[in-house]
């Protein structure tokens, strides 16, 4: 029984060490991420009332950490742009191209 799942796997016969053996179950046992799912979660994120701009970042970064996108940093700007709860900020950074998020 336990080794039904591994002969099972495509590739299987060719994981002659130990190290690959893992990788294919690894593969087989990790939850496929949804892409297209991650990235929605991220744009809907927003900042709540009791959240700081620090830790909406933060969670804006942990979101994208699974979104693959080709500049976090860009994103997440857009995103804290988009979505904070200061408009004074949100003016600043509409009014300030090159400000980052440093």
């Amino acid at each position: 029984m336990k080794y039904e799942i591994f002969d099972n796997l495509p590739d299987s016969e060719e994981a002659k060490d130990y190290k690959t053996a893992l990788k294919l179950l690894t593969d087989y046992f990790s939850p496929k991420k949804n892409k297209t799912f991650e990235i929605y979660k991220f744009r809907q994120a927003q900042q709540l009332d009791s959240e700081s701009v620090d830790k909406f970042y933060t969670r804006l970064r942990q979101l994208a950490s699974t979104c693959e996108f080709t500049n976090t940093d860009d994103e997440i700007r857009s995103q804290i742009i988009q979505r904070c709860s200061s408009k004074k900020l949100r003016e600043n950074a509409l009014r300030d191209d090159n400000m980052t998020l440093a």
